[in-house]
């Protein structure tokens, strides 16, 4: 889903503008989804919930499965959504939180991959003044 994940700052992203997400194209082969703590009563209504070992963390990360084979997203029909539930990670999509350092701060990320970050339509990250 992401592919090019970088820190939002005045400097690179002033002219930037993003689309509202329009279709489910970028999710489309994605098979398992993270979701977060409180998302588990809404999504368990939806999908599988299920947790992967991270191994670099020592840790276990909740994800639903939203297709049974690598590639495929049972969720995604003609670009649309089909659950009731859309996990946040995908309604927040090209926008994501990244630890910054050891002291737990996060920064606001965004995808510059994303076919919804462009130059030309939607809504500018920052005002020609370079307010946020």
């Amino acid at each position: 889903m992401f592919k090019s994940i970088v820190p939002i700052t005045k400097e690179r992203h002033l002219d930037k503008k993003v689309r509202a997400v329009d279709n489910f194209d970028f999710i489309k082969d994605v098979h398992i989804v993270s979701i977060m703590v409180h998302e588990f009563s809404r999504a368990a209504s939806v999908y599988p919930i299920v947790f992967l070992e991270d191994q670099t963390k020592d840790e276990f990360k909740p994800v639903v499965l939203t297709g049974l084979e690598e590639g495929e997203n049972l969720f995604v029909t003609d670009n649309k959504w089909e659950g009731s539930y859309i996990p946040a990670i995908i309604r927040r999509y090209p926008f994501a939180l990244a630890k910054t350092d050891e002291d737990g701060r996060y920064t606001i990320c965004i995808d510059e991959a994303s076919d919804f970050v462009n130059d030309e339509e939607g809504q500018e990250l920052f005002t020609k003044d370079g307010e946020a």
